[in-house]
């Protein structure tokens, strides 16, 4: 669904659905396309795209859902944009005000709203955003997708410090894989189970991938399942949660549950960056971990907005890359190149500090 409208500031609302070069699976999904919506903020002469992946599974949102959404936020606020764009505010202004217009729409809408918020401001000289910290890179973890096919060379792989492979339909064949992973990886091993487990199942699962080799277990049981994911950390096993937490309150459930040792931190779950910095502070106040994911598909400005999360992170447990540059050509993105480089399993921040949205973006 596409829809305009008509205010000297002006909107666009768009579901963007690409095919992937390959795809990409794990226990919950096999994702073949993108699926992102776009929101575009123009206004004198300068245009800012703002991204979100919307997951019914993790969020509870659908990808209607979100364009209905932000649809809304429009139609409720955009007179108002017109008269801030035309203005001096400072891009803290612009997203202080933005924040106030919230209440009641999910994180997805409220992620792609500030990214195109960010992206504008920035391109029309309007932000003093500080410089990311020198170097603006990265090693970044190597994740083998439910297929088998690693991210990286398998020697490159082997080389990292923390890796991550997704589980596959059976116990045994999981168990063959950590074993695998193991003997190849001097670092971590994390198994993504993407809550395909339950009860004493997951328990059960979770024991047995530790003795194969796994350091870290995620999402090992229903999302929010404390109980059980207590248990497992009981056994003497590491949790990193992430479709668990979207939300700093979230956190704080799970912390007082003591029902984790890491957060994955992914800016469209968690609604944005500033919502994401606020889980990010909590975690490290808590003594919690920070690991920082991504959406698989991501085509626009999630890509550098969460590296520039991820890198602002002086001690993160560990980073994600994403494979936008595996699953799609340079001029289908919606955003300028983050430069990933495979052979060294390093990523680094924009080229430029900034999100970059694309100008004039015709898809």
């Amino acid at each position: 669904m596409n829809g305009a409208f008509e205010t000297e500031a002006s909107a666009q609302v768009r579901e963007v659905r690409l095919p992937m070069a390959r795809s990409f699976s794990h226990a919950g999904a096999v994702r073949r396309r993108s699926e992102s919506v776009v929101f575009a903020l123009s206004g004198h002469g300068v245009t800012g795209y703002g991204e979100c992946a919307p997951r019914v599974y993790v969020t509870g949102e659908s990808s209607g859902d979100v364009v209905v959404g932000l649809t809304r936020w429009w139609r409720d606020h955009g007179s108002e944009v017109t008269r801030l764009l035309a203005t001096d505010a400072l891009e803290h202004e612009l997203l202080d005000w933005l924040h106030t217009t919230l209440t009641g729409h999910g994180a997805n809408e409220v992620c792609a709203l500030e990214l195109a918020f960010t992206d504008w401001a920035e391109q029309a000289g309007r932000s003093a955003r500080p410089a990311l910290p020198e170097p603006s890179c990265a090693a970044f973890v190597p994740v083998q997708d439910g297929s088998g096919r690693w991210s990286v060379p398998e020697t490159v792989a082997g080389t990292a410090s923390v890796v991550k492979i997704k589980t596959v339909s059976d116990l045994a064949g999981t168990l063959e894989r950590v074993r695998a992973a193991r003997d190849l990886v001097r670092g971590d091993v994390v198994v993504d189970a993407n809550n395909a487990w339950q009860g004493d199942a997951a328990v059960a699962a979770a024991a047995a991938c530790h003795d194969a080799g796994a350091t870290w277990l995620e999402e090992p049981a229903p999302a929010r399942d404390y109980r059980t994911l207590r248990r497992i950390r009981a056994a003497g096993v590491k949790v990193l949660l992430d479709e668990s937490v979207t939300t700093a309150d979230d956190l704080r459930r799970a912390v007082a549950a003591e029902a984790l040792d890491a957060v994955n931190i992914r800016i469209a779950k968690c609604g944005g960056p500033r919502r994401a910095l606020r889980i990010a502070r909590t975690a490290a106040d808590q003594g919690v971990g920070r690991y920082y994911g991504v959406q698989v598909a991501e085509v626009g400005t999630l890509i550098p907005a969460g590296r520039r999360t991820a890198l602002a992170d002086a001690d993160p447990m560990a980073v994600e890359a994403g494979q936008s540059d595996l699953f799609f050509a340079p001029d289908q993105l919606w955003t300028a190149a983050c430069p990933t480089d495979r052979t060294t399993a390093h990523l680094h921040g924009p080229t430029d500090g900034r999100l970059n949205g694309r100008h004039g973006h015709d898809r």
